[in-house]
This record gives C-alpha cells, structure tokens and sequence, in this order.
C-alpha cells in the first residue's frame, strides 16, 4: 500500500509519462510500436525489412527479451467458434472461466 489519500487507500500508481489522459492499453501499444520499430532498425537488414505477418509481430515483440512484464503468445484463433462464443457471453454481465 501506498498510503491513504482522503479516505481512499492508494495501492498503485501508474505514472505514463507523455501519455497525458490515456489508459494503460495505449501506453503498452506505444512500448510495442517502439519495440518493432527498433527490431526492424537492429536486425540485418538484408533479412528483416518489414514486419507484417503476425508471426512477424510475435517474433519483433519477443525480441531481444521482449517487454519488461509482458509476454508474448501467438495464438490461431477459430472465427467461427469465436462467433459461437462472443453471442454466448454478450448475454452475461458477469463472466468466469474455469479450467477444464
């Protein structure tokens, strides 16, 4: 715990820098913008001119030991059994997943 401010118990605070008034997801979308960027600028130029492919975002991402406290999985998806799922849970308000 960080401390009590006003009544409320202060257990975190994310400091963003320049991401003035954005949530988490955009600066972790800007850390991984910057990580392929640097990957396409490091690696030999004559094999890796562009990342395009999701593998390719994979591999950029996870490069040179990633993104400190994030991890990386690529992951074939079913479009047909995620439609399935999504109209299933856009039903529900509260949702839990247990393993099988």
């Amino acid at each position: 715990m960080i401390g009590v401010h006003h009544g409320l118990r202060i257990s975190r605070i994310i400091h963003t820098e320049t991401q003035d008034g954005k949530g988490l997801v955009d600066a972790g979308l800007a850390q991984g913008t910057h990580k392929i960027h640097r990957y396409v600028g490091n690696v030999k130029s004559d094999k890796v001119k562009k990342v395009a492919s999701p593998s390719q975002v994979a591999q950029a991402l996870a490069w040179n030991g990633g993104i400190r406290h994030a991890s990386v999985m690529l992951v074939s998806v079913n479009c047909h059994r995620l439609k399935a799922i999504t109209k299933y849970l856009s039903k529900g308000k509260d949702i839990f997943f247990a393993k099988e």
